[in-house]
């Protein structure tokens, strides 16, 4: 076996468990037979080798109709891809089929559809669930991007997109030109400079898309760098439920508990530098580790030690449920993102009652909602300095308890939603 094939496969049962490792060998092998069918490759093998992510979703026409359908298209709502912005989409879908009366469809593409995880999320957010939904998967299409069970797909049919690239599906999918795309970061940053950056790029400007934006740092960025977003978009405010939380402001064990938000496989969230600046603040007394536990929660995160030998908590990804649970006990966050979305789990702390410090980029210059969020510059000497005013507010339960009681944050979705409801109704005549 190829050892890049076996680390690959490793690497997914080992983040993401054995279903997926299944799921993932069964696509690989029927690639690989379609690859191999031809004895050499033509330039169009290529890029669907090397873009399956944009293929067109395997459909065909069907002229009558019963009305509108609303069809959300996802990678995944497989557990470990549940928390945060999937979930949102999942609420907004949800929302515009039930206020337009209207089917919902959900297609996923790189795993089966989950039915009791689509769900569970929406009854743990107190949310109902739509009277009328189906579920249809691609994930097991064939190298060229096709299938025998297609989607029937018809002129009244209108998709959300939860990504560049299910929007780039759904463009060569949809027979009504206007869709939907939830977007929730400036999906550029993902890249280098190349083909995705440059297929992304291409991919904001068009003007058939209806953009709604997570939050309004990211609108506003948008406005500066992006304006065919923001004139073709609206922005919301990301809801953050109470009922999920029951803050405890007591200290209730021998130390208090950080959660250091690590993930190493999204460089964005700058794992590195996190552990960069907490070895710098043990090393230097700012995290006494006999008052403190470091937890490291995240996807992938390597075995280590700090310089001083103390070793972390080092916790998967986690679901919904255990999160919530795992959030209580945590007295200071430390959840950094190198972009000027804000990201979730800085606002899942506060609501639990925790303190968060996070980092300002570009035009994310405060959060407003909380006393209990700090934001730091991101050189080392204002990150110290930070960090120690965070762990002593996070030992402070009075301080900590009277800022959560005057904190801001939202938490009804439907009100979060209005703007962005009304706003595609008025651009797709509903």
């Amino acid at each position: 076996m190829n050892l890049d094939v076996f680390n690959q496969g490793f690497k997914v049962f080992r983040e993401e468990g054995l279903k997926a490792l299944i799921q993932k060998a069964k696509i690989f092998c029927i690639n690989k037979r379609n690859e191999n069918s031809s004895k050499e490759k033509t330039a169009s093998d290529l890029i669907n080798n090397r873009f399956r992510n944009i293929q067109k979703i395997p459909s065909f026409f069907c002229p009558t109709n019963d009305g509108k359908r609303i069809n959300l298209v996802t990678d995944s709502i497989e557990s470990h891809s549940l928390l945060g912005g999937v979930a949102t989409a999942i609420i907004f879908a949800t929302m515009l089929s039930k206020q337009w009366q209207v089917p919902l469809r959900v297609i996923t593409r790189t795993t089966p559809p989950n039915a009791r995880n689509f769900k569970k999320i929406l009854s743990l957010l107190s949310i109902d669930i739509p009277n009328n939904i189906e579920f249809y998967s691609d994930y097991d299409r064939d190298f060229f991007g096709d299938k025998v069970n297609k989607l029937d797909v018809h002129e009244e049919d209108i998709f959300i997109a939860t990504s560049w690239w299910s929007a780039e599906a759904i463009r060569k999918t949809t027979i009504k030109k206007e869709f939907i795309y939830i977007i929730q970061e400036v999906e550029q940053f993902f890249y280098d400079y190349g083909d995705e950056h440059l297929l992304c790029s291409q991919l904001m400007k068009e003007k058939d898309i209806i953009f709604i934006v997570n939050s309004k740092w990211l609108y506003d960025y948008f406005t500066m760098n992006e304006k065919n977003i923001a004139e073709n978009g609206v922005y919301f405010h990301p809801s953050f439920s109470n009922s999920l939380f029951t803050p405890i402001f007591e200290k209730r064990k021998e130390k208090y508990q950080l959660f250091f938000y690590a993930r190493p496989n999204n460089s964005r969230n700058l794992f590195y530098y996190g552990v960069n600046v907490i070895n710098r603040a043990i090393n230097e007394g700012i995290i006494d580790i006999s008052e403190w536990d470091i937890n490291f929660v995240g996807q992938g995160v390597p075995e280590f030690t700090f310089d001083n030998g103390y070793k972390c908590n080092i916790i998967g990804q986690l679901e919904w449920k255990e999160y919530a649970k795992f959030l209580e006990s945590i007295d200071l966050a430390i959840s950094l993102m190198y972009t000027p979305h804000p990201s979730y789990p800085p606002f899942d702390v506060l609501m639990a009652g925790g303190v968060v410090l996070t980092n300002r980029f570009m035009n994310k210059q405060e959060i407003d909602w909380s006393k209990n969020v700090i934001l730091s510059e991101l050189n080392e000497e204002d990150m110290m300095k930070n960090i120690k005013i965070s762990v002593e507010m996070a030992k402070n339960s009075q301080i900590r308890k009277s800022n959560f009681e005057e904190s801001q944050i939202p938490q009804n979705w439907t009100l979060s939603f209005v703007e962005s409801i009304k706003y595609c109704e008025d651009r797709l005549n509903v």
